[in-house]
This record gives C-alpha cells, structure tokens and sequence, in this order.
C-alpha cells in the first residue's frame, strides 16, 4: 500500500510539473543551482537517483531522473528561482528494488533553501548494504548561474 502511494505522489509531482501555468524564466536567468558528482569505485545494478525540487517562488515541481551509467558522473539540477526545497532524494537499486530515502540527507534539509546552490559529491561503492557510499554537500550563495544564449 505504501509502495503503490509513493508512485502515485511521484505521478501527481510530474502531472503538476506537466500543467504548471507559470511561466518559465529565460534561460538566462536560471535561479540557483545544484551540482551532483560521484566518483565511485563501484555500483550494482542499475541504480537511478529520483530528485524532486518545489520551486516555490512559481510553485513549480521539477523531477529529475538520473541514471548511473559510469563510476564518474556530473548532472546539474537547475531551479527558476532562489528558493527551492527538495521534496525527494531517492536512490533505487535496480533490479533489486533497494530503497534508499532521503538519499545524501537533502529532504533532511527540511527547510527552504534561500538563495543558495549546493555541490554533491558521492563516492565509495553504491550496493544494497548502506554505509558503503558516502556523500558530501556543500552550500553556498550563488547569485545567478547564466546560461550562454545561443547564436
């Protein structure tokens, strides 16, 4: 039952995304920002990192899925506005169905987050025995992180 409700809310969160009326800034103007790089020695499986930003200054919620193809990877999880809170962090171990909530502790933040970008950094070996990765957040004020517009 509480399998079949996180899928329905994860459905509702990208239907919101989907049929959001406000409007999306410039692309020169993207709010704060959040850098994930692992450097890990090894993974499992197929894991998938689910993360779930509200913007709340347009009350937009923006889904990102990402996939570890490699031992290093770099994504960027980019917000419209300076303040943002982070609804899910969620690491799937596929095919073996381990859960890990609030992965790297960013639900636990708990607050809303004010002007501020974050760098992730995970490393060690993603398995289904917790404790064998480690994750490392940084925070800091970043104004704006601009976009060169094409030409």
């Amino acid at each position: 039952m509480v399998k079949k409700l996180r899928i329905l809310k994860y459905l509702a969160s990208a239907l919101l995304m989907l049929l959001s009326a406000a409007p999306v800034q410039a692309m020169n103007s993207i709010g704060q920002t959040i850098q994930i790089h692992t450097n890990l020695r090894s993974f499992i499986g197929k894991p998938t990192w689910l993360l779930i930003i509200r913007d709340v200054d347009h009350n937009q919620i923006i889904p990102y899925l990402y996939d570890f193809s490699d031992n290093d990877n770099y994504w960027i999880a980019l917000t419209y506005s300076r303040n943002y809170l982070i609804t899910v962090s969620e690491l799937t171990m596929n095919p073996y169905g381990r859960k890990f909530s609030n992965f790297c502790n960013l639900e636990s933040m708990g607050a809303v987050q004010h002007g501020v970008s974050m760098d992730v950094y995970v490393s060690g070996k993603l398995s289904r025995t917790p404790g064998t990765y480690s994750c490392k957040v940084l925070k800091y004020p970043e104004a704006n992180f601009n976009i060169a517009s094409p030409q």
